[in-house]
């Protein structure tokens, strides 16, 4: 597994050296003014906007680890799919999710970043008790987990194509790398307990396992939509013209 890792980082790695800076940053460097982070955190407009990142980036990582990352623990309970069928399904959820994103992002550059991450959450929030219900009910077998996986998977993390244009869209280019950064790591630091908190509770909560995975999708989903709404569109934004 550790091999396997390194891979996609060496692949990372080269795209990266070999890409070449932005345009419109080489175009500023030498007029723009060095930011401090103390500075940063003294506007006001961009503190909102790092909060609102954050919060985007906190739900998709939530509604990552209880769907991508959690799949082979639910469906291995009491034996349903043995290796290596979870991992098809899985597998198959990830490709699913992948066509989201493509999907996701080309629809925002149409309608708008915010409207298609209202439209993905709030589909989301209507299917996660369903599909979690169907799930760990075990409703048509390998086949259904396949179905009601995928279904899952596509509408919670297919939105994470509009995130990249969401979050750099927010900031001047003197401080687009370090506000889209704040937003989306401080998302996923955010989030990643999700799965944490889910065990926790079921651990001594009467609710069945399932509303509890259900319910907890939706918190996530809760995250994504506030930002949507309290956020400003986007979509055709003239980089240039955002100032400090």
């Amino acid at each position: 597994m550790f091999w396997i890792g390194i891979v996609p980082a060496v692949i990372g790695l080269v795209i990266r050296l070999k890409m070449p800076e932005s345009a419109m940053w080489l175009d500023t460097r030498n007029k723009a003014k060095q930011v401090s982070m103390g500075t940063l955190f003294k506007n006001k407009r961009l503190v909102y906007e790092i909060i609102m990142g954050i919060l985007a980036m906190t739900g998709i990582a939530w509604v990552y680890g209880l769907t991508l990352g959690f799949f082979p623990t639910v469906l291995s309970v009491n034996g349903f799919l043995k290796f290596p069928y979870f991992i098809y399904v899985v597998i198959t959820a990830i490709l699913v999710s992948l066509v989201g994103y493509v999907l996701s992002g080309y629809l925002s550059d149409i309608i708008g970043r915010r409207m298609i991450m209202i439209i993905f959450s709030v589909l989301a929030i209507i299917a996660a008790i369903p599909m979690t219900f169907l799930i760990m009910r075990h409703d048509l077998g390998f086949t259904g987990s396949l179905i009601f996986a995928s279904v899952i998977a596509f509408l919670t993390t297919g939105i994470y194509g509009v995130i990249p244009a969401f979050l750099s869209e927010k900031y001047p280019t003197e401080v687009r790398s370090t506000g889209t950064g704040l937003g989306f790591n401080g998302g996923f630091i955010l989030g990643n307990w999700s799965t944490v908190f889910l065990l926790l509770i079921v651990s001594f909560a009467a609710a069945t396992f399932f509303e509890w995975w259900g319910i907890f999708v939706i918190i996530g989903e809760l995250f994504i939509l506030v930002s949507a709404l309290l956020s400003r569109e986007t979509r055709g934004a003239n980089l240039s013209e955002i100032k400090l």
